[in-house]
Formats: C-alpha cells, structure tokens, sequence
C-alpha cells in the first residue's frame, strides 16, 4: 500500500511539471538548486556586511 502511495505521489509530482521530458525536469532541478546555493551566498555575504557596519 504504502508503494503505490510512493508511486501515485511521484507521478503527480511530474504531471504538475512544465515538461514531460525527464532530462527537463533533471536540469530544472539542477538549476534551482544552483540559484538557491547563490541567493545562500549573497545572503551570507550581506549578513557579514550587515554585522559589521552595526
């Protein structure tokens, strides 16, 4: 039971998808993950600067 719970969720996952094509989907992913590691830097790099004109 719990598989096909697994399984009916992955699938809703990738028919909400803006592709249908599974090397899309990988890169969309790989791309967010790379814009989120950036905003974490910028946000890093702004809080030192906000730390130390306080």
């Amino acid at each position: 039971m719990m598989n096909m719970d697994i399984f009916q969720l992955f699938f809703n996952y990738l028919e909400e998808r803006p592709y249908n094509n599974i090397h899309q989907n990988v890169k969309q992913d790989a791309d967010y993950l790379e814009a989120a590691m950036r905003e974490n830097e910028l946000n890093e790099q702004e809080n030192k600067l906000i730390g130390q004109t306080v």
